[in-house]
């Protein structure tokens, strides 16, 4: 056991061979697509950010650029209308710091608006007129540099959504496990289409934060688990371990992938907002991981204990014949009425309110996961067109969501769908509780 800790505390840089990049690349990255719709999931490091109005303040701003907003309601910042679960709740409790940064890239100008950062990840907002939402300043993996010097171990996502003609509301994370000052001026820099870009935006640390040493380590066969640290901030509550598997190890190949749940002591399943890992061959053949996994914050009121549920989920390989995906449907009626999930358990709607073309459904899940249950839900019409949904569900008490869906005609009934998903593989001698209070 101590051999493979030492290890594990070691800063390992080395580049990795091909193969081991590729299967690391593909393991524990990240938590499942929101509103997938395969059997088997699919991961991605980048949160999707939905956008709405917003008002920016910017002494820089050009003047082209403020005419084309006049027509945009002034109705909040653009972290409050554009942010996540957690984004949110920072800029609620006032822990943004203004940017106000105009930078021209290409036939694109982009105004930086606000930053955020309370202990866990970087936030940051800005607009982005372009003619194309997809056509993003991240066309790439931008340099980020903290005070000059290069940010090594990082995962960024970006997305938004169309606010005007030739208008986008955008948001930027940037999560990381290494240690970063209070205070700090964050440069983000990179090549876009052949122009030359770079922006100095500055970033305080505001908000409290808790911090959980653990250091409590677990092994199983040739593979060993360390969690090193549980902290909870208003943006996220974070989970950080190390992995250590055999380079041939079945967790990264075959398309076998290594997860967590996160589950407080009420039964509350937490929903994952993004995730950062880096990784290493060791000179004895074995790979290193370090991760870094945000999930949904607690605010002032911290759980009395948190339970971590490592498992594997198969994602199937190309060219692999896989189970079809069972979908399933029903048309609302009026009253409530459940759908099933198959082996991960039921959700059942319970009302639906229609005003103009905004669509709020309220529902409850039951089962084994229900982060995992909550954003497998989507309304199509009798065309079986999918429509606009806000980024994230909103949780109204325990186990009871609201999902709001946009732009529905009115004359269309509504048909509700989920898909049947098989349950988790638990590794339960992987498996900790941690007493919170």
């Amino acid at each position: 056991m101590e051999k493979w800790e030492q290890q594990l505390d070691q800063e390992v840089n080395g580049n990795l061979p091909k193969v081991v990049e590729q299967q690391i690349e593909e393991t524990l990255n990240t938590l499942p697509n929101k509103k997938a719709s395969r059997k088997k999931w699919m991961y991605s490091v980048a949160a999707a950010v939905v956008a709405a109005s917003i008002v920016v303040s910017s002494s820089s701003m050009s003047t082209t650029i403020a005419d084309s907003l006049q027509s945009v309601p002034v109705i909040g910042s653009v972290m409050e209308k554009v942010g996540g679960l957690g984004e949110k709740n920072g800029q609620q409790k006032g822990l943004t710091v203004s940017a106000g940064e105009e930078v021209d890239i290409g036939d694109q100008t982009i105004i930086f608006t606000e930053t955020l950062y309370d202990g866990n990840s970087i936030y940051i907002s800005y607009l982005n007129t372009s003619t194309d939402l997809y056509k993003q300043i991240l066309s790439g993996v931008p340099i980020v540099m903290i005070d000059g010097e290069p940010l090594r171990n990082y995962g960024i996502g970006a997305g938004g959504q169309k606010l005007k003609e030739g208008v986008y509301g955008e948001t930027m994370s940037i999560r990381t496990s290494e240690e970063l000052p209070d205070e700090f001026l964050l440069t983000l820099g990179g090549e876009t289409n052949g122009s030359q870009w770079q922006v100095n935006l500055p970033v305080e640390k505001k908000g409290a934060e808790t911090v959980i040493p653990l250091n409590k380590s677990f092994s199983n066969e040739d593979h060993h688990l360390r969690y090193s640290t549980l902290s909870f901030t208003s943006t996220s509550t974070r989970v950080q371990f190390q992995l250590i598997t055999p380079e041939d190890s079945k967790l990264i190949q075959n398309g076998q992938h290594f997860d967590i749940q996160v589950e407080d002591g009420n039964g509350r399943v937490l929903r994952g907002i993004g995730a950062s890992s880096s990784s290493a061959l060791l000179h004895d053949g074995t790979v290193q991981g370090q991760y870094t996994i945000d999930l949904e914050p607690y605010g002032e009121d911290l759980p009395e204990s948190i339970t971590i549920k490592p498992y594997l989920m198969k994602i199937p390989l190309e060219n692999e014949d896989v189970e079809p995906v069972v979908f399933t449907t029903k048309k609302w009626k009026g009253e409530p009425i459940t759908l099933s999930q198959g082996e991960m358990g039921n959700l059942t709607v319970q009302s639906v309110e229609r005003i103009e073309g905004d669509v709020t459904i309220t529902y409850s899940v039951d089962g084994e996961d229900e982060a995992m249950q909550a954003s497998t839900f989507w309304i199509e019409d009798s065309e079986n067109n999918r429509y606009k949904e806000d980024r994230v569900e909103r949780r109204v008490e325990g186990n009871t969501f609201k999902q709001t869906f946009y732009d529905f005609p009115a004359e269309e009934d509504i048909y509700l769908h989920s898909t049947e998903m098989d349950s988790h593989h638990y590794i339960s001698n992987f498996e900790v509780t941690i007493d919170i209070q």
